[in-house]
């Protein structure tokens, strides 16, 4: 697993707003406490297609305004990850904001 130096990497460079891809809901929720203190670290949801209601996992967790729509694979998989967000319990509100994207789009104009 490396997330440990994914946790060391957003401690040391916490100027950086970062996209983490394909990381899973164990290692999201592992850094949880690092992405709400930073506020500029933003996942991908391609790493949430096993299991269930992933998204409201997280959400539970306060941790949904730092989700963002990606697919991490070309064609098939962006039909996939749009399922995750489609068959999630969450509310829609949440589901727009992820497939929005403008939070992290957002936080990179800043720089």
């Amino acid at each position: 697993m490396t997330t440990p130096y994914i946790e060391y990497f957003l401690y040391t460079y916490t100027g950086i707003t970062t996209l983490l891809s394909n990381i899973a809901l164990d290692e999201i929720m592992y850094l949880s406490s690092n992405i709400k203190f930073r506020g500029n670290v933003f996942a991908d949801i391609s790493g949430l297609r096993t299991g269930q209601f992933n998204i409201q996992r997280i959400d539970s967790a306060d941790l949904s305004d730092y989700l963002v729509y990606g697919s991490c694979a070309p064609i098939f998989a962006l039909m996939s990850t749009k399922c995750i967000i489609d068959m999630d319990p969450v509310d829609d509100n949440i589901k727009k904001r992820i497939l929005d994207g403008h939070s992290f789009v957002d936080r990179l104009m800043d720089i």
